[in-house]
Parts: structure tokens; sequence; C-alpha cells
């Protein structure tokens, strides 16, 4: 089944997602959906968060575009008026607080921001206006539709890597032992 849908305890994933968002300091969110999308919106018409994060949902009504199409969609749904945005797929775990104020406090001339751990690239991926501009622009179906691309296609200089001491920021989840095996 869907990846946010899996159930970790008492909540589904994506709950447990937005919940650690709100925890960690995340105040607005916005989730994309795609496969399955009217399963998630059945279970989690109930959801409400108690920590005050505001957070919506659109859909993907092209989800066999890929990754890319999902992060575009995204993009224009939040019209992008902020100075940056964070990207987390659905089967990176949330990281501790530390990590967003670090990728947070990135110079405002870099335009993709991202966490290491021990060296290797992770999430969630701080990107600038003018990137998500950019990136919104792109054909989906082009070959180099997908963000590591685009973010190795920048200038050195604009992009920022930032190693933390959380291994959150570079767990993929895919089988349902990897939930199991998380840290809280």
């Amino acid at each position: 089944g869907p990846k946010g849908l899996m159930r970790v305890g008492d909540e589904f994933w994506i709950e447990r997602q937005l919940r650690d968002f709100a925890k960690r300091g995340g105040n607005q969110a916005l989730v994309v959906l795609g496969w399955n999308s009217e399963n998630y919106l059945s279970q989690l018409n109930e959801f409400s968060s108690e920590y005050g994060l505001e957070f919506k949902f659109c859909v993907n009504e092209y989800p066999e575009w890929g990754p890319f199409s999902s992060l575009q969609v995204g993009l224009r749904a939040l019209k992008v008026e902020v100075p940056g945005v964070f990207v987390l797929p659905i089967d990176v775990p949330v990281p501790q607080e530390q990590v967003w104020q670090q990728l947070s406090h990135a110079p405002l001339v870099i335009e993709a921001t991202l966490p290491t751990f021990e060296g290797q690239g992770g999430h969630p991926v701080r990107l600038s206006q003018g990137f998500c501009q950019t990136l919104m622009a792109l054909d989906v179906r082009a070959p180099d539709a997908r963000l590591d691309y685009q973010i190795h296609a920048l200038a050195p200089d604009r992009v920022m890597r930032i190693e933390v001491n959380d291994p959150r920021v570079v767990m993929n989840l895919n089988v349902p032992s990897d939930w199991e095996s998380l840290p809280t």
C-alpha cells in the first residue's frame, strides 16, 4: 500500500510526519498526493493537528509523470511567495529541529541547501524562491526533470551542503521493517 498510509503505532505514517514536523517547529505544510490520493483524503479527513500546524493537501493529477511532477504541483499550489521552501519526500523521516534551523540560516543567494550526514546528501532540501520559479518552468517530461539533476546543474557557489548529526536525513523508508527501526 501507499507509504504514507502505513501504520506506525496507532497512527498513519503521514500523520506522524505532520505531527513530528509541527513538534520540531514547522507551522505550515503542503502535502502533495498522487497515487491513492482518494485513500489518503478519506483516511485523513479526521486528522487535525493539535500542534498549531496549518496544512493542506493538493493532488498531482498525473503521478505517472514521476516525483518531479509532484514537486511542480506543490510549488504551483504554494505560489512560492515565501523566501524558500523545504522539500521532504514521504519516505524520509522528519529530522530534528536543529536540522531545519541549520538549513534555514543559509544566505539568500543560495539556491539549494542540502543536509548531509557522514558526507551523504539527504533531505529536507531547502529551495530558494528563484530556484522554485526555474523548477516550475521546466518541462516535466524532459530527461533532466529531476530535482537532483537540477541542483547538480547549479553553479557550485549557489549550492550549500550542511553536515548535520541526524541520520534521519539520509534514511529512505521502503519496507515495513524500516518503519519498525525508526528513532523517535
